[in-house]
């Protein structure tokens, strides 16, 4: 038998049996876990360094000049400093039981933890095996900190302050910076991108705590995002979040439904967004023309998905005879050698697509758990009540369909990641836990009695 057959026949092997043992382990769901004040502190300064540490000190331009030369600038070298600070707090984490290990392997988050060790796991065939190496090493370590922070009573709570932390990180460069110096070329497409789907992360988050409580924070939640989305103009963010919306809207009208109908609901909107999309690209070019000029593209790049089309045909090119993946953001780092700006049409700094950002990353298996984690999602979220599907259905929608055109999920650590690792931790709204202690939270209180506390 070949060589190629036989690791397509161990893939098959180990991905039944890890879909089996995945599927008994998500039937229980997550579980939820107090942790000791100090401890989460902790782990919440390193997700605010985390969020905050790039677009403050760090010097991307230094960064894209690594992706030639492959040098170590001082920035990097504090960087690879924190992320081994990070990678110890993880291990006091799980060596003191303070995050009980079975937290990582209930519900979606087994998948997760399934996806990032196998991520990590590509260091011993990876084109760049010290590169996938702490790549890993820094993934799972802020698997294990935001799990500690997120599976707990104040998942919800803490959903939102990371995304808003993160939000106000994207708008650091254009306040303090300049909005000049970061508007165009490969950075300012970084910043764009990034930033557009943080602030599409927070207007969904803003709409669904209007839609419950109608206070302060949902109307500044929402003026925010909504100028940072225009800020930040990014098309297929800009085209999600008008989904998304449609399927909360959707979803409120039909309060009382049940789980069927709300699937129906779901496939519909879909499709009628994916038909729209294509009618859009195929059908009527004069409105295509003004769309693209909207956002100051060209039809041509509209119909190539701005470029992102031969992108992923080059690096699909470069490792479709690679079953396992070529190493965890080993070829998206070196991604000029096989993504030429002049082949393509631009200049890339990633895959632009997290389903393929896996791919790359440990092949078949990569992509196999990143699915099934979508499906283990969103078979949690159909089994948690109304209040908290009105939430969930739209935001991983949302986050699904930017994972297409964005490494959302699936590839390199980014605050979307972030956002994503929390939601294997959703708990059921109505749950007495979800009442806030402390006070820390006090401010955080709606205002009217009897109203969710969210």
């Amino acid at each position: 038998m070949p060589i190629f057959d036989l690791y397509v026949t161990a893939m098959i092997v180990i991905m039944l049996a890890a879909l089996w043992t995945g599927w008994r382990l998500a039937l229980a769901g997550p579980t939820v876990h107090v942790a000791p004040t100090s401890a989460r502190l902790v782990s919440w300064g390193f997700l605010l360094v985390y969020l905050l540490w790039k677009p403050i000190f760090y010097d991307w331009r230094e960064d894209i000049d690594d992706l030639v030369n492959a040098g170590l600038s001082t920035s990097n070298r504090i960087e690879v400093l924190f992320t081994a600070l990070s990678a110890g707090w993880m291990l006091w984490l799980l060596i003191s039981r303070s995050l009980p290990l079975g937290h990582l392997l209930r519900g979606p988050a087994f998948w997760i933890t399934a996806l990032v060790l196998s991520l990590l796991a590509s260091v011993l065939w990876s084109l760049w095996p010290q590169l996938s190496l702490y790549k890993g090493i820094e993934l799972l370590a802020f698997w294990i900190v935001t799990a500690h922070v997120a599976a707990s009573p104040l998942w919800r709570l803490d959903v939102e302050r990371i995304a808003v932390a993160a939000l106000v990180a994207g708008w650091w460069p254009y306040v303090f910076r300049g909005m000049a110096d970061f508007s165009g070329g490969i950075v300012g497409a970084f910043y764009n991108n990034e930033g557009a789907m943080v602030a599409g992360i927070v207007l969904l988050l803003g709409a669904h705590r209007f839609v419950l409580l109608h206070d302060l924070r949902s109307g500044l939640l929402l003026g925010v995002s909504l100028l940072s989305l225009v800020l930040f103009h990014s098309f297929t963010t800009d085209m999600c979040v008008a989904l998304s919306l449609l399927l909360l809207g959707l979803l409120m009208l039909l309060e009382h439904a049940g789980r069927t109908a709300t699937v129906v609901v779901l496939t519909a909107t879909v499709a009628a967004g994916g038909a729209a999309g294509w009618l859009l690209t195929h059908v009527d070019e004069a409105l295509m023309r003004g769309i693209a000029g909207a956002f100051g593209k060209g039809a041509d790049e509209l119909s190539s998905l701005t470029g992102r089309l031969p992108l992923w045909q080059a690096l699909w090119d470069a490792s479709k005879n690679s079953p396992f993946g070529t190493g965890f953001f080993a070829l998206e780092r070196t991604i000029f050698s096989v993504a030429d700006p002049d082949s393509v049409g631009w200049e890339a700094a990633h895959s632009h697509n997290g389903f393929l950002s896996a791919w790359l990353g440990s092949g078949y298996l990569g992509l196999g758990l990143i699915v099934m984690f979508c499906v283990a999602l969103g078979l949690q979220i159909l089994r948690l009540d109304h209040e908290l599907r009105l939430l969930l259905i739209p935001l991983t929608v949302f986050l699904i369909l930017n994972n297409l055109s964005y490494p959302v999920f699936g590839g390199r650590l980014n605050p979307g990641w972030l956002i994503v690792m929390t939601l294997a931790f959703a708990a059921p709204f109505r749950s007495s836990a979800m009442a806030f202690a402390g006070p820390v939270d006090a401010w955080f209180r709606p205002a009217a009695a009897g109203r969710p506390t969210i």
